[in-house]
């Protein structure tokens, strides 16, 4: 996992529950200095190992990168190719926006802070090499 990421982790002391639902899906409990998230996350078929803390960390500062970046559903849902009319749609846009927020107050509003700034960082870094 890249250093912004565990830097997070450490900063905001995130600790993480992890329980088998079903094949494929984990409860997800992260607990912090500030706050908690639980989250239902679904692995791709043939992964067997549970999810951690930096992975999951890595994955909704991702979301909240794409939902924050965008004006509004609409937006949003051209970014990413999806037809922003379909419910589900609405659904997975809301959704974003509750991860985004949740993360925030899971880390606080510095460490935050600091994970998005590593994010944009590490990816225009990777965006500048050949």
């Amino acid at each position: 996992m890249t250093d912004f990421v565990e830097e997070a982790v450490m900063e905001a002391n995130v600790m993480l529950e992890v329980a088998k639902t079903e094949d494929g899906v984990f409860r997800c409990t992260l607990t912090s200095d500030y706050n908690q998230m639980v989250r239902h996350i679904t692995v791709k078929e043939g992964i067997d190992h549970t999810p951690g803390a930096g992975n999951l960390l890595y994955h909704f500062a991702l979301v909240t990168q794409g939902v924050l970046g965008s004006d509004d559903l609409d937006d949003w849902a051209e970014e990413q190719g999806l037809d922003p009319n379909d419910e589900a749609i609405k659904a997975r846009y809301e959704q974003a926006l509750t991860d985004a927020e949740d993360l925030r107050t899971l880390l606080g509003g510095y460490t935050f802070g600091n994970l998005m700034g590593g994010l944009a960082i590490h990816q225009a870094i990777g965006n500048a090499r050949p």
